[in-house]
């Protein structure tokens, strides 16, 4: 497990060093996007009655931003330490298939998790929710980061 939690730190430290870019960023923008919506379109759509359109789009906003930081993070290492040359580096250790899947797909869920509740401590502040199942919120926000990790599908093309 030596090899499996090196390749572990070294994907997480990768986007901690650029956290600015990589977690900041995203919940920035995932700001913007429920300012510029809620603005617009508050007073004039309610999807339930009592419900208002900006506590409405919360919760997508946080899923979306799992979703595409979890597929950004492994996708981008990949492509990058392959363009790079130095997958070399991390494909000649004597790592199994499985941790060296899973050492990318828990690393990328970290990073989706990070900036999903980021983006849920951010908007807080600026919508009224109430969280009935926060369990099930973290929950569902793990199987989605995993089912859309993107090098699930093209894993064994990496060389």
């Amino acid at each position: 497990m030596t090899g499996w939690n090196t390749l572990f730190k070294k994907e997480v430290l990768r986007f901690w060093k650029v956290a600015f870019q990589t977690v900041l960023a995203p919940v920035i923008t995932a700001l913007l996007y429920l300012m510029i919506f809620s603005h617009v379109l508050d007073g004039k759509v309610e999807p339930y009655p009592g419900i208002g359109y900006a506590a409405f789009l919360v919760p997508g906003l946080i899923m979306m931003t799992v979703l595409q930081n979890a597929f950004a993070n492994s996708s981008s290492s990949l492509i990058q330490s392959k363009i790079t040359g130095n997958i070399i580096f991390v494909l000649l250790p004597p790592l199994s298939h499985l941790e060296f899947l899973s050492a990318y797909v828990l690393a990328s869920v970290v990073r989706g998790l990070v900036v999903g509740l980021g983006v849920l401590v951010v908007t807080v502040f600026f919508v009224g929710l109430h969280i009935e199942h926060p369990l099930l919120g973290c929950w569902c926000m793990l199987l989605w980061g995993l089912r859309f990790w993107g090098p699930w599908r093209c894993c064994g093309h990496l060389g």
